[in-house]
């Protein structure tokens, strides 16, 4: 089904991985499919292919975690927002728990992946032992740079699955939530890394001009190898870094990420709350009284 929204169309058409030419041996691609397929079993098995709850729990794949998804009584755009691929920044999660527990949309689906990597938030590390940095396992676009040598690192594993829940899901946004330590240098507060398409830079500047955005910078492209930059080259789907420094307590750390997701939900029309003050998007996402280091 499509529909549309000012500046632009819902639910375009999104190319395979596959579409622009022979897959090399060795190739991460085809298990992105696969990891695609085993999704759309698993949801099939816990009841998510059919009449949906406006809430459910679904895991996918052993050991992985769990997906939330919050359902609108109105058909809508899909907002994907994902946290803990570092597991040495505990605010992303507590924003995305917080989001998890309600409430949903108006119009669409929210799906929320607060731990993308629990291995290593459980040791509180960047990554887990044995594991590369997840937000560079991811693969890259080209002739020669698709292939990854060491493909018994774990990291790859869970790439790939996080990729074929984005190309199962099909959403018009994905919000990856980190903390920064400098890496990215516009300036003191919260930024959106957004990757080089028209499509997200455009989409990225309509969500900036939201009132609640105000302090945000905006900068780019996000490095090779990170979710953000394989979605947008091999699906297609916008995925936009929140950087949000940790020089920041916790709790206003938390704040911004809400604030963040509160702008998306109106760009995209999945909610008719406005969000041009920092306490009407606490009403909307009260602030939890533990979300400091959760």
């Amino acid at each position: 089904m499509r529909q549309s929204l000012p500046g632009g169309e819902l639910f375009p058409s999104l190319p395979f991985p596959w579409s622009g030419g022979a897959i090399q041996n060795g190739s991460a691609l085809p298990r992105i499919l696969v990891s695609a397929f085993i999704f759309l079993g698993l949801a099939s098995l816990f009841g998510c292919a059919g009449s949906a709850p406006h809430l459910g729990v679904v895991p996918y794949g052993s050991g992985f975690p769990g997906v939330t998804r919050l359902y609108g009584a109105e058909p809508g755009p899909v907002l994907l927002v994902i946290a803990g691929l570092h597991g040495d920044e505990t605010s992303g999660p507590a924003a995305a728990r917080l989001l998890a527990a309600g409430p949903a949309p108006v119009r669409g689906t929210i799906v929320i992946l607060p731990e993308a990597a629990p291995e290593a938030m459980n040791a509180g590390l960047r990554w887990a032992s044995g594991w590369s940095d997840l937000n560079r396992a991811f693969p890259v676009a080209g002739d020669d740079t698709s292939v990854r040598a060491n493909l018994s690192d774990p990291a790859f594993a869970r790439a790939d699955a996080i990729l074929g829940l984005l190309a199962t899901e099909r959403p018009y946004l994905v919000l990856d939530l980190h903390e920064s330590d400098r890496y990215w240098t516009e300036g003191d507060g919260p930024s959106l890394v957004v990757p080089a398409s028209m499509r997200a830079s455009e989409l990225a500047l309509a969500l900036l001009e939201a009132p609640c955005m105000e302090g945000f910078s905006f900068t780019g492209p996000p490095p090779a190898g990170s979710l953000a930059a394989a979605a947008d080259a091999l699906l297609d789907v916008p995925v936009f870094i929140v950087e949000v420094p940790d020089t920041f307590e916790p709790a206003e750390r938390v704040r911004l990420y809400m604030k963040t997701i509160a702008a998306a939900l109106r760009l995209l029309g999945m909610s008719d709350n406005p969000e041009t003050t920092g306490a009407e998007t606490r009403s909307l996402f009260p602030e939890s009284s533990d979300t400091g280091g959760a």
